[in-house]
């Protein structure tokens, strides 16, 4: 059905559809309110649509992750799901993103700083007709206390349906952990 682990506060969630009951589950634990939830966007089969799911794991993998920290794989719903039962301080996204930029490029973006970016990428991709921005403003219009967001995307080389990232993408997982661990601190 789905992969479980919680250890030391931490909860990776591999199945996208159980994801709201386990975030409910997470709800109960005092560690994970005010924490920081780690989310990441993407499909292993789709080649570096992956992106955000190997970078989860290799952060998962450090094991030197504080216990506030929440990791989850899912998609927009997810997200809202997340919000709406627990309180965290801030939210970090991993997905790949069409950005125009070379195969491996990445970028770390704050809520703030969306403005154009997200507009394009509103008319480039949506998650099962569902984008991030469109999420987001349904959460602040029912009232959903939003925190601080920060989105890594990473441009893809190829998202077809074949497993594993391009080499291009893949290279970029140690220095994206590396700053997305400063985020976590």
């Amino acid at each position: 059905m789905y992969d479980r682990v919680l250890q030391t506060g931490r909860l990776t969630v591999t199945d996208p559809q159980h994801c709201a009951s386990i975030v409910d589950e997470s709800a109960h634990c005092s560690n994970v309110s005010a924490g920081i939830l780690v989310l990441a966007f993407g499909n292993p089969l789709r080649g570096d649509d992956g992106i955000g799911p190997a970078v989860l794991q290799a952060l998962a993998n450090r094991g030197d992750l504080h216990q506030e920290i929440v990791l989850l794989q899912g998609d927009a719903w997810t997200l809202a799901s997340a919000l709406q039962a627990t309180s965290y301080r801030r939210v970090i996204l991993l997905d790949a993103m069409e950005m125009g930029c070379a195969p491996g490029a990445w970028q770390r973006l704050r809520l703030n700083e969306r403005g154009s970016y997200l507009q394009k990428a509103r008319q480039q991709a949506d998650t099962h007709q569902l984008n991030l921005d469109t999420m987001l403003a349904l959460l602040e219009i029912v009232g959903v206390p939003l925190p601080e967001l920060i989105v890594y995307g990473v441009q893809p080389q190829a998202m077809s349906w074949s497993a594993g990232l391009s080499e291009s993408v893949e290279k970029t997982i140690p220095t994206l952990c590396e700053h997305i661990f400063e985020d976590l601190l």
